[in-house]
């Protein structure tokens, strides 16, 4: 691969790969990791891809995948056999498993060890750095810069697994980035390595397709953690004895589709609440909407809320992690507290009533995304990299004096 021009990185000449679970996929880890990729390339970086597991489709980076049976590995091989055909069946699943990861951590391994000194490895969650050392990959004086990410809050229900004895894996990463510096702080108290915070991208996004109507939308998969069963009960109980013309559009995927469905059922809303499926257009979704909704038992920094400031749409949220508040303020949207669905719910009537209200919050949401724009953002990852690098090579590589930024 051809490397950039130094003056188009700050002189920092290195390539840069992320490190991921799946990519592309539907949640905003990996949709904010595309974000970051667009922007990163468009400066001029070499970007790649590692996904530990096939994405839901083509991307636009050139990506390594290193199990190609993806999913299979978390199901046992086993599973329900009777008989001895099923036996059979599982036990042949049962090698091609073993063959494939035996194969998937070779190529994973051979791929980082044929990376220079001042390439950089981002690792945007555990489960890659994991699986990395399980290959037996150990770093030298002349690895790559290894950076590690969480893509959620600190005190997330879905994070306490990262917050435990798994979290040793990256105390030999060069830095540990967490979404906010509030994060940061916390993050110091389990990670070894130095701390530090970057913000999600907020992506370009075409206001000239915003057609606003008596939309009210939500994009979130439909699982446990989202809540959307409260979305759906505050967006009954707000529009239940007026506003009937007004709808709730939820996009996304997951378990729980029937278990919504049979709610809106018993509610009665089937004609104004829509479970939408997935969008691949993301625009189109927020640029008919007049209000975006999200009712998460915890975020990180969320890419909907920065997809919805960027379009002018202002939130609706509880009030779950330090990202969500540096996303919405009194100028921007509307926080509730997170053990008050009633609060959601009359919050809820107020902006769909008060459209001057949902024009002003608009454009505090747009002026907040133009504070994480791709340039903005991308200057604070340069900047970290630079100091990795000014680490490396103060700490006596001299592999790491050419090329690198001071």
């Amino acid at each position: 691969m051809t490397r950039p021009e130094a003056s188009q990185t700050n002189d920092w000449t290195g390539r840069i790969i992320f490190a991921c679970p799946r990519i592309p996929e539907l949640g905003g880890g990996g949709t904010s990791t595309e974000a970051l990729s667009r922007a990163m390339i468009q400066r001029g970086v070499d970007v790649s891809h590692v996904t530990l597991n096939p994405g839901i489709r083509p991307s636009a980076v050139p990506t390594l995948t290193v199990f190609e049976m993806g999913d299979a590995h978390r199901t046992p091989a086993f599973r329900g056999a009777r008989g001895a055909r099923s036996r059979a069946v599982g036990a042949v699943t049962a090698l091609r498993k073993r063959i494939d990861r035996r194969r998937g951590l070779r190529r994973l391994r051979s791929f980082v060890e044929a990376l220079e000194p001042h390439d950089v490895v981002v690792f945007t969650n555990l489960l890659p750095k994991i699986v990395l050392d399980a290959s037996g990959y150990r770093r030298t004086e002349n690895s790559p810069i290894f950076i590690g990410q969480h893509h959620s809050t600190f005190l997330g229900k879905g994070s306490e697994w990262e917050r435990g004895p798994k979290m040793r894996h990256f105390d030999d990463v060069d830095l540990f980035l967490a979404l906010t510096d509030a994060d940061a702080d916390l993050f110091r108290t389990v990670v070894k390595a130095r701390c530090g915070s970057v913000p999600n991208i907020a992506p370009p996004m075409d206001r000239s397709r915003s057609r606003p109507a008596p939309h009210v939308v939500a994009l979130a998969r439909y699982e446990h953690e989202k809540r959307l069963d409260l979305m759906i009960e505050a967006f009954a109980a707000a529009t239940r004895h007026a506003y009937q013309d007004w709808q709730l559009h939820l996009y996304g995927e997951g378990s729980l589709r029937s278990q919504l469905e049979e709610q809106i059922r018993r509610l009665k809303v089937e004609d104004r609440v829509r479970l939408m499926g997935r969008t691949d257009d993301v625009e189109e979704v927020l640029g008919t909407a007049s209000l975006h909704l999200m009712t998460s038992e915890f975020e990180g920094f969320p890419m909907s809320v920065l997809e919805a400031s960027a379009m002018g749409l202002p939130t609706l949220a509880f009030d779950c992690s330090p990202g969500l508040r540096a996303l919405v303020s009194d100028d921007s949207g509307v926080l509730v507290d997170p053990d008050d669905p009633a609060a959601f719910s009359i919050e809820l009537e107020r902006l769909i009533a008060d459209g001057g209200l949902r024009a002003r919050l608009g454009n505090g949401a747009l002026a907040v995304a133009a504070t994480f724009s791709g340039d903005a953002v991308v200057d604070r990852w340069f900047d970290h990299i630079k100091d990795c690098v000014r680490r490396r090579r103060d700490a006596g590589n001299p592999e790491m004096g050419t090329g690198a930024g001071s």
